[in-house]
């Protein structure tokens, strides 16, 4: 039977992956990689990609390889960054929502890409470049330390396994923390139907603050818009702009009305 995920590899390491079932990209090398994907906004299955290896130490440009469970690998003339912008791209979701979940639960960076079942999370990251790999969460099931190595070999949930550069105990860590990413905005959705539904709502208020998570969200939001602008949090009075906004309040602020200075 033909594994799609091993697609667009040459021929004897295809074979070799299907024989021992492990995907070393410790090893895969660009010419490794038989396909390519057109230039500009390709149109890939999104929500199933299982890893994006970079090949990208220093700031030249470089190919990458985008592997999903669904079309196997690829190479593309995109930084890794940049699939990844593609991969939130095609969800609801945007950086500034990751930043405002990582925030508000008290999670780590780099932001993960966190919407449904998806769990996308930074890895691989090399001493120079400012350049890392990406590894789709949702497809994995174990994570375990490689003996005498930096390197995890994660077990996939259709069976095969990948290794790659990274600790065991802090991938453990981000998978963990999307996990609660994804936890929270499952009770956001079931807060929100509590108050559209009629009938035995999942969840109560006195179990869950929906109303502060929302305000935590604006709240980070407006900061990040004033920090854009060069204003400090600590300049102007944020809950009581918040309040105004949430009025619909259209008069024009001042930051030197002493209202609104903190």
């Amino acid at each position: 039977m033909v594994n799609p995920l091993t697609r667009g590899l040459r021929p004897e390491l295809r074979s070799q992956i299907e024989r021992e079932n492990v995907i070393d990209f410790t090893k895969l090398q660009l010419e490794d990689v038989t396909r390519r994907i057109p230039t500009g906004e390709p149109e890939l299955d999104w929500q199933s990609v299982v890893f994006i290896k970079n090949f990208r130490q220093t700031n030249l440009a470089a190919d990458s390889v985008v592997v999903t469970m669904r079309d196997g690998f690829f190479r593309a003339a995109l930084t890794p960054k940049a699939l990844a912008n593609l991969i939130l791209t095609s969800t609801n979701m945007a950086w500034l929502n990751m930043g405002s979940y990582v925030k508000m639960l008290g999670l780590s960076e780099p932001l993960p890409i966190v919407s449904g079942k998806l769990r996308v999370v930074a890895t691989e990251q090399p001493k120079h470049g400012g350049h890392n790999s990406w590894v789709g969460l949702q497809f994995v099931d174990n994570i375990n330390a490689v003996w005498g190595k930096k390197q995890v070999r994660a077990q996939l949930d259709n069976g095969m396994e990948m290794i790659f550069s990274d600790s065991a105990a802090r991938l453990r860590k981000k998978n963990d923390e999307t996990l609660r990413i994804a936890h929270q905005m499952t009770t956001e959705f079931q807060y929100t139907q509590h108050h559209a539904l009629s009938v035995d709502a999942l969840l109560t208020q006195e179990e869950y603050d929906g109303q502060a998570a929302i305000e935590f969200h604006q709240r980070y939001l407006l900061v990040s818009g004033l920090n854009l602008m060069g204003i400090s949090e600590s300049q102007v009075d944020v809950t009581l702009l918040l309040k105004r906004l949430r009025q619909g309040n259209k008069e024009a602020l001042h930051f030197d009305d002493e209202r609104f200075q903190a």
